[in-house]
């Protein structure tokens, strides 16, 4: 989460916790009610922030499933931007173009794409 969003998420607590406790509120409890309700909340955090390793682990696994599939495709892939630069390509790309690795030249998708093929891409991308 980026840093502004922290900060907004923490001004929500404060003002929710504000607003649901106000002095006379917690005049009225005990110290073991309001530490019952604090484990309460503490073991809800808990929770919460389990549930998000196991979500990162999960995605983590995903992410490296599909990056070996798209690596180890038999047909060449190659991941471009919106200036067609190409930002990734897979082993068979980089052999059907007899390259050790695009990435290295900074080379633009077009440098790939035959002559009588470039107005055909070029309406294709648009």
């Amino acid at each position: 989460m980026k840093k502004d969003n922290m900060d907004e998420v923490k001004k929500q607590i404060e003002n929710t916790l504000k607003n649901k406790y106000k002095s006379n509120d917690l005049n009225g409890k005990s110290i073991e009610e309001l530490l019952e309700e604090l484990n309460i909340y503490y073991q809800e955090l808990e929770f919460q922030n389990d549930e998000l390793k196991r979500i990162s682990i999960d995605l983590e696994t995903s992410k490296t499933h599909f990056l070996r599939l798209f690596e180890e495709a038999p047909i060449g892939y190659v991941i471009y931007n919106t200036d067609l630069d190409i930002i990734s390509a897979n082993k068979a790309f980089c052999r059907l173009f007899h390259v050790s690795t695009v990435l290295d030249k900074n080379l633009n998708i077009t440098h790939y794409i035959h002559p009588d093929s470039q107005d055909e891409f070029h309406f294709h991308v648009r």
